[in-house]
């Protein structure tokens, strides 16, 4: 990732902390990326390549807009999410916000101006398409060549689902795996990244699985933050190298 570029929002499950990992398992070559579950975007920041990232969380494409309005809404949502508790974004079943305050040691810093308009140079210098649409929407134009990485609301009870109105259950997982599928016999390369359950595993079968360990950031409680827990790469291409 730049030194100099970091997500302009805090996420749960952000991919900062595990980059390593993703990076050695990325393509080598590749035409567009595709990212269909934007959150913190820090994948993105990472590749700096031309692609389509979206998320159904229609207040993430805000911060994209020109529109005056839609900015002040923008700056409200940035202000909820960095005083947040943990970063956590959630809405009710109405659509409405609905996380907690955060706890914070000192005054959080809000507004990065430098890194804000450095993020924004790097979007319109890769042709980055922002939109807000489910993930089978996304990806349908991806070709043979592009590259999709998938990093959805992990499977798993005790995992956090509840981003909007709609959480991501196990129907939705299910999709998903059609999704890949579909993906892979277009010839895209493609990776997910999701909690190392029974049900990803047997979904997921076909393809290459490999286990990570990472330390959890949204429990409440801060010696559960310090555990580590299982999550797993999935991949339909075996190296990095292929062409």
């Amino acid at each position: 990732m730049s030194e100099t570029l970091k997500p302009f929002v805090k996420w749960a499950g952000g991919k900062r902390r595990i980059m390593c990992e993703l990076e050695k398992r990325f393509p080598r070559k590749f035409k567009d990326y595709y990212k269909p579950f934007i959150g913190g975007s820090s994948v993105m920041i990472h590749l700096q390549n031309k692609g389509v990232i979206s998320d159904v969380l229609k207040k993430l494409k805000l911060t994209r807009s020109k529109q005056s309005k839609k900015i002040e809404l923008a700056a409200l949502f940035i202000f909820l999410n960095k005083t947040s508790y943990n970063g956590i974004y959630t809405e009710d079943r109405l659509g409405f916000y609905r996380a907690p305050k955060g706890f914070q040691s000192g005054q959080p810093k809000i507004f990065h101006e430098s890194n804000l308009r450095s993020l924004s140079h790097m979007w319109k210098k890769t042709f980055v398409d922002f939109s807000s649409q489910p993930f089978e929407e996304v990806t349908k134009n991806a070709k043979k060549g592009d590259f999709v990485y998938l990093d959805p609301p992990y499977d798993g009870e005790n995992m956090f689902t509840k981003y909007t109105a709609k959480p991501f259950k196990q129907a939705e997982q299910e999709a998903l795996t059609n999704c890949f599928v579909s993906l892979h016999k277009r010839g895209c390369f493609v990776m997910m990244s999701n909690a190392s359950t029974k049900r990803v595993k047997y979904l997921f079968k076909d393809f290459l699985i490999e286990e990570i360990y990472v330390k959890r950031s949204v429990s409440c409680k801060g010696e559960d933050r310090d555990n580590l827990c299982k999550e797993v790469i999935i991949r339909n291409y075996s190296s990095p190298s292929r062409d």
